[in-house]
């Protein structure tokens, strides 16, 4: 089969970018629920993080670019560091999202299509540098200030039916 009879399956491409955003979904609901310094994300957490850094020493995590992974300069790093991971990490060039900015929400603003492994590579330096424990931090301030509205709003309800009588 030649090259000029593949096409794109719509159907194919609807079920990766679901599949990939319910990935995007899973990975933020663990960082905002687990403290990330002590999150594994594969068991190969320790070498992935060590080549990352050695490959890419100056690479921002905190605000990544598109050309900072997409560039043709970029894509040819990426590429020698990727392969290094084939037969190792298990669907290390699969496609998934990864987060521009360390301590917002996936959305369409903020996520870029890359492999499997980049992702582990920038998430893994991100939980083991400190980034993404203000995300975590930012959601349990958020679940205990919304725990104190609602005792409040109990109590609230409670003396309402309280009456005095003299």
């Amino acid at each position: 089969m030649s090259v000029d009879e593949y096409s794109n399956d719509g159907t194919v491409e609807m079920a990766w970018a679901i599949k990939a955003f319910e990935n995007a979904e899973l990975h933020y609901n663990i960082i905002t629920s687990v403290n990330p310094s002590f999150l594994k994300l594969s068991p190969d957490d320790d070498i992935i993080y060590e080549k990352f850094r050695k490959s890419f020493p100056n690479f921002e995590i905190e605000n990544i670019t598109e050309e900072s992974l997409k560039s043709e300069a970029a894509k040819k790093e990426w590429r020698t560091f990727c392969n290094k991971f084939e037969g190792q990490v298990d669907n290390f060039n699969y496609g998934t999202l990864v987060r521009l900015n360390p301590y917002d929400d996936y959305s369409q603003e903020n996520s870029i299509f890359a492999t499997r492994i980049q992702f582990l590579a920038i998430e893994v330096a991100r939980n083991r540098e400190g980034l993404n424990k203000k995300t975590f931090q930012n959601a349990l301030n958020e679940r205990i200030s919304k725990k104190k509205d609602n005792k409040l709003d109990e109590v609230i309800s409670a003396t309402q039916d309280v009456s005095i009588v003299s």
